[in-house]
């Protein structure tokens, strides 16, 4: 747990703005519930009518539009306003409204109203938002939402950055990806396979949430919600997507997604299938200080994989106030690559030899959750949902070592057999409440999450003749993993102007490996009381200021703890730790907003015994594993990201850049401080020259850096596209490094040795993509600017 002094280092910062809030909130005005439902003369609900409430001066307070079945909620203090209803700018009702109390105004007739699922949205929002709890990118509005995977639409997305498999977000340590809320477990190499199977076309948006409350995991240092499409009106729609990539292989692939809706049921459906072939090549130099050696290893690798999966989520409501639905996904592929290496050695007595590494594996994934959604009519809501998940790796390696030039000749050939079967259970309850009339609202919940994996490793060598089983090198891994949470979060707006959400959440940790072979069991249980804050102070309708401060965990990987040594060759060695413990995570966000155009950032995070492979080299055979150091790592982060919007909005640019520093002094004394820059510029242009022609282009830049005991090597990654709209579908090209300016290198230091890592890991190359749309849902037809003119967040009209 964090000292005493630790959690004073933080919380006094705040101990002011909780007694300064304490001390004003007598002051503060009650607000009231306004809501009610809108019907057309055909008895049908009126949607996207927008609700104005305007106070006696005409300065337009607050407005919301009516959902799909014509309801609006509406949230003021005390007073008299004048309450209007428009639609698409027309004027169809119109009365004064005095405020004391919840008001419900019941069912409101529009005669002259017009049905709106005959027209058409022709407007679009912008291509990145910020908002008080979250940015927002619509890549709906961008052409890198045709033809593409969702991994390489998030190496592209504001503010996120990506390392080789890793996903963080500027100024935070690392993210969790969610999907439509649903979290996923993947994590790693994992998260990486299963993202870029996954096809772009069917997200809205992508939500970076760089301070969760404490409703969200303690795991979870920052947050990527993607967001699916669904189709709100009856009928439906439909996106065919045929995909071809050139690289060192040919990539080609196809997907299919559907939304249907009728009345109080709809559903989404994707269906997708690909072959993935590639070559890389990987160059490392191992350096053994005690034996004053180098080992030099030349790769090659080629990879071949087919893949295929469905997903499909189905809403339905039940009633007017609830929701029952369920989410089912199911992925198959079947990674399978050859790596061919050629070893040599500096000052050293052996000899070069060649080594070669044969995988072939496949992999099954299912899930499923099913989920109750309850809004009441005072405006609580209570969610269920049961999660299952299901992770099924098969994997055989082939090793084999021979005198260099004759392959034939082994000195080693071993087989390995390992499989990862992993099953995860969660249950999750949340409830919210507004509290009388005291303008506060409290949410509160808790979750179950139960983690098992098995993993056998079967370990076999050549005799001469055949592989005989080998067991004192051949193991079964299990790990149990039970996590129980509970949460408590309290809202409140102050001054009119201000937010501020605290909370507290409880977790509870028990792990357990157990290595069945020798009997050696390790456990590790942990009680954490773990705060956070979140503060949203809006100026004007220009300038808005937000902070946030969150205490988090850095809980081990269930694979960074299973301790069998795999052999990339001789000489280099790979295995997990199954010692790790929690690391303690403290970290402060302030976010800055002019505008809609300009967000100023700065944050500071600390780590505690942060989890970071470590590389151990003894007579030239190097070990990598994951290890705890001790000590605190601090990273601290200032950037901004600007919006610009040219020709008439049809092209947008958006453009952040940032400086980290990170304070190593504690750990690694080689490399105390390490200071070093992140910028990336994204330009999109839609329909140019008024012929459905699209540009799209991204420059992602981090200069060389060091963590601890790893240093990164500058990295620059391009990308550029061009698509062009038809009547009934679209075409796309698009083009990676076409300078091949991306490198990767990266280098390990330790008091033994250190290994430099240079890599091409095949992202050059060129693709192309030919989208379909198909259907017969009718889509609505208005000015969606207009329809959004004072739409606010929490019924404030000067939140944007």
């Amino acid at each position: 747990m964090l000292t005493h002094c630790a959690l004073m280092r933080f919380y006094k910062p705040f101990s002011c703005l909780f007694i300064f809030i304490l001390l004003c909130s007598q002051k503060v005005d009650a607000q009231f519930l306004i809501k009610g439902k809108i019907m057309g003369s055909d008895g049908q609900p009126v949607e996207m009518a927008e609700v104005v409430l305007l106070k006696k001066d005409s300065v337009a307070l607050v407005s919301k539009l009516s959902d799909v079945n014509g309801k609006f909620e509406l949230n003021v203090a005390n007073g008299d306003y004048l309450f209007n209803i428009r639609l698409l700018g027309q004027m169809l009702h119109r009365q004064m409204l005095q405020v004391t109390d919840h008001l419900d105004l019941g069912t409101i007739s529009i005669e002259n109203a017009r049905a709106l699922k005959e027209i058409v949205v022709t407007g679009k929002k912008p291509l990145f938002e910020s908002r008080a709890d979250r940015f927002v990118f619509n890549i709906e509005n961008s052409s890198l939402s045709i033809g593409n995977n969702t991994w390489d639409v998030l190496r592209q997305t504001p503010l996120l950055q990506v390392e080789q498999e890793k996903l963080s977000i500027v100024g935070a340590q690392n993210a969790t990806v969610y999907i439509n809320d649903r979290k996923s477990i993947l994590r790693g190499k994992d998260l990486y396979q299963y993202l870029r199977s996954m096809p772009s076309d069917n997200i809205v948006r992508i939500e970076i949430i760089t301070s969760p409350s404490a409703k969200y995991d303690a795991s979870d240092g920052a947050i990527i919600n993607l967001v699916l499409k669904k189709t709100d009106v009856d009928g439906f729609k439909g996106i065919i997507t045929l995909t071809d990539e050139q690289k060192r292989g040919n990539s080609p692939g196809g997907n299919f997604n559907l939304n249907y809706h009728h009345r109080k049921y709809s559903q989404n459906a994707s269906f997708y299938l690909g072959q993935t072939n590639s070559k890389t090549t990987e160059d490392l130099q191992n350096t053994d200080f005690a034996q004053q050696s180098q080992a030099l290893i030349n790769s090659v690798n080629k990879a071949d994989e087919f893949r295929i999966g469905a997903t499909t989520a189905i809403n339905y409501e039940a009633t007017e106030n609830s929701i029952i639905g369920a989410v089912f996904e199911f992925q198959y592929y079947n990674p399978n690559d050859v790596k061919s290496t050629i070893n040599s050695f500096i000052n050293a007595a052996i000899n070069p030899y060649g080594s070669e590494n044969i995988n072939d594996g496949n992999v099954q994934m299912a899930g499923g959750s099913i989920f109750y959604s309850l809004k009441g009519k005072d405006k609580s809501s209570f969610d269920l949902s049961l999660d299952y998940f299901s992770h099924n790796r098969k994997n055989n390696n082939k090793f084999s070592a021979f005198p260099f030039g004759n392959p034939m000749n082994f000195s080693q050939l071993t087989d390995i057999d390992n499989n990862i079967d992993k099953n995860n259970y969660a249950f999750k309850v949340d409830y919210s409440k507004a509290l009388g009339k005291s303008g506060m609202k409290m949410e509160t919940g808790f979750k179950v999450n139960l983690l098992r994996t098995k993993s056998p490793y079967i370990f076999s060598e050549w005799n001469g003749n055949a592989f005989t089983y080998n067991p004192l090198l051949s193991n079964d891994f299990d790990y149990k993993e039970n996590i129980n949470s509970a949460y408590l979060t309290l809202q409140r707006r102050f001054f009119k102007k201000m937010d501020v959400l605290i909370g507290i959440r409880y977790e509870n940790t028990d792990i357990k490996t157990i290595l069945n072979e020798g009997e050696e069991n390790n456990s590790s249980q942990a009680n954490d009381f773990l705060p956070s804050l979140n503060a949203n102070y809006v100026f004007n309708k220009s300038h808005r200021l937000s902070l946030g401060y969150r205490s988090m965990l850095w809980r081990p990987y269930s694979n960074e703890l299973n301790p069998f040594i795999f052999r990339l060759n001789e000489n280099y060695l790979v295995s997990g730790n199954s010692n790790l413990y929690l690391a303690r995570v403290q970290a402060l966000r302030l976010n800055y907003s002019f505008r809609s155009s300009l967000v100023m950032m700065l944050s500071m995070e600390q780590v505690n015994n942060p989890i970071l492979n470590n590389t151990e080299i003894n007579n030239g055979i190097s070990l990598t594993r994951p290890e705890n150091f001790a000590g605190k790592v601090r990273r601290y982060y200032f950037g901004i990201n600007y919006n610009l919007s040219l020709l008439k909005n049809r092209m947008t640019a958006n453009i952040s850049s940032g400086i980290y520093k990170v304070d190593n002094s504690e750990i690694y004394l080689n490399s105390k401080n390490s200071l070093y820059n992140s910028s990336a510029i994204l330009i999109n242009a839609s329909n140019l020259f008024k012929a459905g022609i699209n540009l799209s282009g991204y420059l992602g830049y981090t200069s060389s850096y060091t963590l601890v005991n790893k240093n990164t090597h500058s990295f620059l990654y391009n990308t550029f596209d061009i698509s062009k709209n038809f009547k009934d579908y679209k075409f796309k090209i698009g083009v990676v490094d076409p300078f091949k300016l991306i490198i990767n290198q990266y280098t390990m230091s330790s008091s033994t040795g250190i290994l430099i890592t240079n890599a091409d890991y095949n992202q050059r190359g060129l693709s192309f993509s030919l989208t379909r749309s198909f259907g017969n849902a009718k889509t609505r037809k208005a000015d969606v600017e207009k329809l959004d003119k004072g739409r606010s967040e929490n019924g404030n009209s000067n939140i944007k």
